[in-house]
């Protein structure tokens, strides 16, 4: 018994430099895990707000969308038509009867079509346009609708499935509540799948270097354990003349080297732990924008233990493949394994280059899969890091909200790209959208063509550029990516609210960078898919720094507040917010135009500075006129006076409903004794300006309304569809917030109709929305009061809807000290594109994971390397003392060593070097190197070749190095004997001095 527990427990020196390479090793793999499921879990965080809210699936007819509609699913049929100026749009027929139970029960906004033409969000005033279709050309009306919200986009006509019918159907929409959803179609809200399936893509490729390190951990393990088998030949021919079994002494040796696997493996775990905790907490220390949380989490252990299973259980079957051959041979010729003593040679002719003078090449193949691990690793880190440098390192900048999280939460006037137009700069506005399409992430990015191509150095490869709303074009790599073809037409979602759009791409172009991986859609749908107000975008990128600002034309006017209406004969004031975009003090004089009346007003800003500036303007004539500010459009009414006008009238009610409205003046304030007619029903305001009236018939009804000399009407829709809505008025608190101030939102909403209303209400802010569920009695007023997140400096819009229709809608300005130009933001992002930006905040800060990633795998192959050095170096020190004995001096001694090193590291480092490419070659070529939809590409470019095998060369000699020295620096006596006294009594399993 006791040779067992002496081969099981007695560890040498070499035993321990095997666990070394061991606990390296380990410690890569959990160190990376654990950065990556931080950063999965961060976007996972980001995302979780906007989780799938259903999805749409576009069938080419209807028969075959109404075989797959389920029970909750509601078919909305499409037309294509042709419009009068020869382009296609579409319309869409919402079945009345069954869109407003699917709207309440699902929270999918869609709008109700009109009872007779079709509706169109885009126009003011209805119309008449001729459409063709398929099936007939027919003049219809087109009538205003406000179907803010809606899952369509703005500029698709709405009407009912009839119409849809008469036109021709060319296709069908089949749109399935979440609960329902089987996962087939287009999520209408993407963001959550976008980030939680490019998380997944990471994954597997760190599962996929899991296994070829541990295919790595197995090669060095038997390497180690061959070596040990050897210096325990003398023991293990000693245990098979005493009557030991092969069996026990295969069972002993994979026993023993799966202990070692594990104590390495628990070492490498809290060093890989250790390490990673470090790194974070000096990147947080250097200031890099990081919340990563490295802790080990229920699915990382899932991922983890699965992975130090395997590397124990190699350990152990690397142990029973290193000592069979020994344990297989007769007792008395144990001592020997086949070929144990010789080394590699190469062919004779080339004896002398190949030949080594103390080291053998047992060094290479240890050494050689350690390089490659980490050769791998690089290669892929560059492969990631140069798509990324291509799109982060122009001289050019983007421009977007330095207080914004990422990239679709910044919000700025589209405005910004004409103040560098006139400086002669080339300038994108551009939105972002996390969409998916047929289960893989998707880039979308909104933009108009040209100024996207000026921008990025874009080429048009194939196709046409895009003309209308519906068309879009596709990068190279992503049609190559998702197999996107030209004139195929491609249904996309929402990105972090609920939408839909059909675009079909009319051409492909090719670009620099991640710029190649993404869809190219017109700012319409962009705007749609990601709900950013018209006038706003996420970003403007340029092609040149803002250092060229010409101090003349650097102040842009970011907006202007004005009362909606104001009253005749008197003054308005407005107030007028500027921006200085330039490096110095600029002086600009500003026309203002409203009417007839015609000034301007000259100011001075300073560099970088926001001002407002109040003008007050006459206001002599009645009518709505449009107020013209520079290059900024406002429409404001102007009323008489004595005008007057009537407040809560419905445009749309239903039949028998008696809706409470209210009479007031220019000014606002009641009047009493008015008289209210509707039909042949004549009624009178009380003393509050209020009166109920009745709506008896269904079809077109005015409201007449008379006081003294003075009269005004408005139209009403009774119809039985007809919803009764709340009649709301918001004021935000502060009015003008600063850059620090949390405002809040006051709604108050009234109940001014016959019955008691239930309605859930939000209130959307950028891409805060807040919800409520209300019920009021009849004349109840409920107040609503919500306080919103702190926002930047500018114009923010604030939108209330009840049930997916719009309530109210309001502005409030934030003052302050914005840096809207990202140079200048502590965020920043000059030379830094949307994707870049996208990537260091949305993806979890990915220069910490290089970082972390390299720094671990660089510690691996330093540990497996001087390990596997130290541990060849040490069977050698024999050899090593003889020639110090003999007269070589230490740097003769040295000096051999580093060339022996040297010849090896030529075959390992280009062995390293060659596996590394083939693989990674090989994920590419397999679609394994996608990340959130971005194709990386092999890097092996000759900067990359060049730091590597300096790298692997370095670590090799100075491995040889530092062990030399330490050999070296003693007596020569020492040296020759062949085994140390402690590691030879643990070899031959003597315990007789202990």
């Amino acid at each position: 018994m006791g040779y067992r527990r002496l081969l099981l427990t007695r560890w040498s020196r070499r035993d321990s430099l095997a666990i070394v390479v061991i606990a390296t090793t380990v410690a890569f793999l959990t160190g990376t895990t654990l950065v990556v499921g931080a950063m999965g879990a961060q976007t996972a965080a980001i995302a979780d707000e906007y989780d799938v809210n259903g999805q749409a699936i576009y069938y080419e007819s209807m028969a075959s969308a109404q075989a797959s509609n389920g029970d909750d699913a509601l078919v909305v049929p499409v037309a294509v038509v042709t419009e009068p100026n020869d382009t296609d749009a579409y319309v869409v027929g919402v079945p009345s009867d069954t869109t407003r139970e699917f709207r309440n029960r699902t929270s999918i906004a869609i709008a109700s079509p009109p009872q007779n033409g079709v509706a169109l969000e885009s126009i003011r005033a209805p119309t008449n346009r001729t459409l063709a279709g398929t099936n007939a050309r027919r003049t219809v009306q087109v009538v205003p609708q406000n179907r803010s919200n809606g899952i369509f986009p703005p500029h698709w006509y709405t009407a009912s499935t009839e119409t849809v019918e008469r036109f021709g159907v060319t296709g069908a929409f089949v749109v399935e509540p979440p609960s329902s959803s089987n996962g087939g179609g287009t999520p209408l809200r993407s963001a959550f799948s976008f980030f939680v399936i490019g998380t997944q893509h990471v994954l597997s490729v760190l599962q996929m270097m899991a296994i070829g390190v541990g295919i790595i951990v197995g090669v060095v393990v038997f390497g180690i354990t061959r070596m040990t088998v050897r210096d325990r030949l003398r023991a293990i021919r000693v245990i098979r003349s005493t009557g030991g079994s092969r069996r026990s002494l295969v069972l002993l040796f994979g026993a023993r080297t799966g202990a070692l696997a594990l104590v390495g493996t628990l070492l490498g775990y809290a060093a890989g732990v250790i390490l990673t905790n470090v790194a974070v907490s000096i990147g947080v220390s250097a200031g890099v924008p990081t919340s990563l949380q490295t802790r080990v989490t229920t699915r990382l252990a899932s991922v983890l233990l699965p992975m130090y299973a395997g590397i124990v259980v190699i350990g152990v079957v690397a142990g029973v493949l290193a000592v069979r051959p020994a344990v297989q041979r007769l007792p008395a010729r144990a001592d020997s394994l086949p070929n144990g003593r010789k080394s590699v040679r190469i062919p004779s002719r080339n004896r002398d280059l190949g030949s080594l003078s103390v080291l053998d090449w047992r060094l290479l193949v240890p050494s050689l899969g350690t390089l490659a691990v980490f050769v791998t690793a690089v290669i892929l880190v560059a492969s990631v890091g140069t798509v990324v440098a291509t799109s982060t390192t122009t001289s050019g900048t983007t421009i977007s909200d330095p207080n914004a999280a990422h990239p679709i939460a910044s919000k700025i006037p589209a405005e910004y790209a004409n103040v560098l137009r006139k400086q002669g700069m080339s300038a994108s506005p551009e939105i972002l959208s996390f969409t998916v399409h047929e289960g893989q992430p998707m880039l979308v990015r909104g933009a108009d063509y040209s100024s996207f191509e000026n921008v990025s150095g874009a080429t048009l490869e194939s196709g046409q550029r895009p003309q209308h709303a519906d068309e879009a074009v596709v990068g190279a790599d992503l049609a190559r990516t998702l197999n996107i073809e030209l004139n195929e037409t491609l249904t996309v979602g929402g990105s972090t609210d609920t939408a839909v759009a059909r675009v079909r791409v009319v051409g492909m172009y090719s670009a620099t960078g991640t710029l190649d991986d993404q869809l190219l859609v017109s700012l319409p749908v962009a705007r749609h898919l990601s709900r950013v107000e018209q006038g706003r975008v996420h970003l403007i990128r340029t092609a040149n720094s803002t250092e060229q600002f010409d101090a003349r034309n650097s102040v842009a006017v970011l907006d202007v507040t004005t009362p909606s209406t104001v009253t005749a004969d008197n003054t308005m004031t407005a107030q007028i917010h500027l921006k200085n975009f330039g490096t110095g003090t600029a002086t600009r004089t500003i026309p203002i135009r409203f009417g007839a009346y015609s000034d301007s007003v000259t100011t001075s800003v300073k560099a970088n500075e926001r001002i407002t500036v109040t003008a007050q303007i006459p206001t002599n004539r009645t009518g709505t006129f449009t107020l013209r500010v520079g290059s900024y459009r406002q429409p404001v009414s102007v009323a008489a006076r004595d005008s007057i006008a009537v407040r809560g009238v419905p445009k749309r009610a239903p039949p028998g409903s008696t809706p409470l409205v209210r009479v007031v003046n220019a000014t606002g304030a009641a009047i009493e004794n008015a008289s209210v007619s509707v039909g042949n029903e004549t009624v009178r305001t009380d003393g509050n300006g209020r009166v109920r009236v009745r709506f008896a018939a269904t079809g077109p009804t005015t409201v007449q309304v008379e006081h003294g000399n003075k009269e005004t009407t408005q139209e009403v829709l009774v119809s039985e569809q007809a919803d009764r809505t709340l009649s709301s008025r918001f004021r935000v608190e502060p009015k003008n917030p600063g850059i620090l101030t949390r405002p809040s939102a006051r709604l108050t909403l009234y109940n001014p109709w016959n019955e008691t209303l239930q309605r859930t209400v939000e209130l959307v802010d950028g891409t805060e929305t807040h919800r409520r569920t209300l019920t009021l009695s009849p004349g109840a007023r409920r107040p609503v009061v919500v306080r919103l997140d702190r926002k930047s400096p500018g114009s923010h819009q604030l939108t209330a809807t009840a049930d997916g229709r719009t309530l109210a809608q309001t502005k409030y300005v934030v003052s302050g000290d914005e840096r809207v130009v990202a140079a200048v933001a502590s965020g920043g992002a000059e030379g830094t594109s949307a994707i870049g930006t996208a990537v260091r905040t949305v993806f979890g800060n990915l220069s910490l994971l290089v970082v972390v990633v390299l720094c671990l795998a660089g510690a691996m192959t330093v540990g497996g390397t001087t390990a596997t050095v130290a541990y060849v170096v040490h069977s050698h020190r024999r050899s090593i003392g003889i020639r110090r004995a003999t007269g070589a001096s230490h740097k003769r001694v040295l000096s051999l060593l580093l060339e022996d090193a040297l010849k090896v590291g030529v075959v390992a480092v280009s062995g390293a070097l060659g596996v590394a490419t083939l693989v990674v070659v090989a994920l590419s070529r397999s679609g394994q190197l996608v990340f959130y939809g971005v194709r990386a590409a092999p890097s092996v470019t000759a900067p990359v070749i060049i730091g590597v095998v300096a790298g692997c060369f370095g670590l090799l000699l100075v491995s040889v190095f530092v062990v030399a020295k330490s050999l070296l620096a003693g007596a020569p006596a020492p040296l020759l004997v062949e085994t140390p006294a402690r590691e030879r009594r643990a070899a031959s399993g003597d315990d007789a001095d202990e």
